[in-house]
This record gives C-alpha cells, sequence and structure tokens, in this order.
C-alpha cells in the first residue's frame, strides 16, 4: 500500500500492524522527508547527511497521525515489519 504526499506538510496515518522505527517507517521518502511530528510521542528531524533520524520520536505506531513535512511530492510505501519483532522503545512497564 502506498500514499501520495505533497511538498510541505501532510498528514500520514501509519497503518501497518506493527510498530516500526522512523528511519526504517519512513526509508521510501529519502531525503525528501524533512520532519515528522506527533501528538503525543514527540517529534523527529531527518539528517540524511548523516544517514539518520533524531528527536524524541522513535518509533511509528499502528493507528497513529502524524504530521509530517516534505521537501517534494514523493510516494510513500508503507512499509512491511515482522509481525514478531519488538523494539526496545515499545516495552513499557505495566
Amino acid at each position: 500500500m502506498c500514499s501520495c504526499l505533497i511538498a510541505g506538510w501532510n498528514w500520514l496515518g501509519y497503518i501497518p500492524q506493527n510498530p516500526g522505527a522512523v528511519g526504517e517507517a519512513l526509508a521510501s521518502l529519502g531525503e525528501d522527508a524533512l520532519f515528522i511530528n506527533s501528538q503525543a510521542d514527540g517529534a523527529s528531524t531527518n539528517y540524511p547527511q548523516y544517514g539518520m533520524w533524531a528527536g524524541g520520536l522513535a518509533t511509528l505506531e499502528a493507528g497513529k497521525g502524524y504530521l509530517l513535512s516534505m521537501g517534494a511530492d514523493a510516494t510513500f510505501i508503507y512499509p512491511e515489519f515482522d509481525g514478531l519483532a519488538r523494539l526496545a522503545e515499545n516495552k513499557q512497564e505495566v
């Protein structure tokens, strides 16, 4: 599944059923993706010259919406993450 994005600000719903690290989840956008913000989980900035995303938002989660700033029009291809994989950032104390 994919979504067409425009240069500037875009609302992005994250529909994969498994969480994914920001860099991996947005890999199909390359350096065109500039900044991503979540209403509750923080924000991250893309630093393509270093090959990394940095900020408080480390993981995109299923069913949440994000505000994504793009430097150019692009097609976002949703990644397929292993359903059995867990990220350390997702583990919370009960």
